[in-house]
């Protein structure tokens, strides 16, 4: 996670970096705002789509990670049961933040 949150915060296209980084069938998702370029982009690997009233930017996993560099939580998906750990990583360009990098990992 932490070289894909360098990668992206170093291009000049953070959108096109995300979805190089984020691979199709992957538990890893990124959520960005890139301030400078007026971008607001959710990828995800598993091709969730998210819903109209769901803000990736207000959720617990991306302020904590905005705030103290890292989040680490355990959870139960709610469609199949298992049980999952997530894990982040900030993405700062040019020193300044603007998204989180995000991997869930299924605990078997």
């Amino acid at each position: 996670l932490e070289a894909a949150a360098q990668n992206i915060g170093q291009s000049i296209n953070c959108i096109e970096a995300a979805e190089q980084c984020v691979m199709p069938n992957d538990e890893m998702y990124c959520a960005i705002y890139d301030a400078g370029a007026k971008t607001d982009r959710f990828i995800s690997g598993d091709g969730f789509t998210l819903p109209d009233d769901y803000d990736p930017t207000q959720r617990v996993w991306y302020l904590e990670t905005k705030n103290s560099g890292k989040y680490k939580s355990i959870y139960q998906d709610a469609v199949s049961n298992n049980y999952y750990v997530t894990v982040t990583r900030p993405i700062y360009k040019n020193g300044e933040f603007i998204g989180v990098v995000a991997r869930d990992i299924i605990i078997e």
